[in-house]
């Protein structure tokens, strides 16, 4: 192989193993942040009701903060909120810890889809310069590094889910911004129960991520054709 073909290669090789990960992890993060998910939720006997709204004002409110971390409201349409106490649905620390999620979910959203031109045009080089066995024994490499990482997630939060949430959020938000009142509208629809169930199933929907893709890259291997005989 000409060494600048092998060089492209190694940097295909190393940009594959750092972008699949990056995209197994964060897509998920679409299903979760979602009406959809919202909802089932909200059907779940343990997740608690409301002690302010009813179950349809619950989720004609947050339909529109959903639709603002995705883009499809406006920061001034959820401002704009009003409870059927005629109030406003956020105060100023509400609205202004929304942007902050809103700047991280957009963080995290344009990381994978960085992450994921990236994997795709280092696998197609790899497919191309060494082979699809090749390609699969990288996608089942990449699957390792983001099993190991969630698992590291998913145990920390299962074994002290107060500490993980606390850590997570120091991570991203500064002190004192991310914490509220139990009467505040954002803990009355998103209770605790409801960031359980989320940090769970989202490392159930990444574990499935993982299988098929290092199911595939076993395909990938077992498909290759055979090097000729010498």
């Amino acid at each position: 192989m000409p060494k600048e073909r092998s060089f492209v290669t190694t940097l295909a090789t190393v940009g594959f193993r750092i972008a699949l990960p990056v995209v197994l992890l964060f897509s998920p993060l679409y299903l979760l942040v979602s009406r959809g998910f919202v909802r089932h939720e909200y059907a779940l006997s343990h997740v608690p009701p409301s002690i302010r709204f009813s179950q349809e004002e619950r989720l004609a409110l947050s339909d529109v903060m959903i639709g603002y971390l995705r883009g499809w409201n406006t920061q001034q349409e959820m401002a704009e909120l009003v409870t059927s106490e005629g109030v406003a649905a956020l105060d100023d620390r509400e609205l202004s810890h929304m942007v902050d999620v809103k700047q991280v979910m957009d963080w995290f959203f344009g990381a994978q889809r960085i992450a994921l031109g990236v994997a795709v045009l280092c696998g197609v080089w790899l497919l191309y310069a060494a082979g699809l066995a090749s390609l699969g024994r990288q996608m089942q490499a990449g699957v390792i590094a983001a099993g190991v990482i969630i698992a590291m997630v998913v145990v920390f939060s299962l074994l002290d889910f107060d500490t993980f949430f606390t850590v997570f959020h120091g991570l991203f938000f500064e002190q004192g911004t991310w914490t509220f009142w139990e009467t505040d509208t954002l803990i009355q629809l998103y209770p605790l129960p409801f960031w359980v169930d989320a940090v769970w199933k989202l490392g159930v929907a990444i574990l499935v991520e993982l299988g098929i893709v290092y199911g595939l890259g076993a395909w990938c291997q077992r498909r290759a054709p055979l090097p000729p005989s010498p």
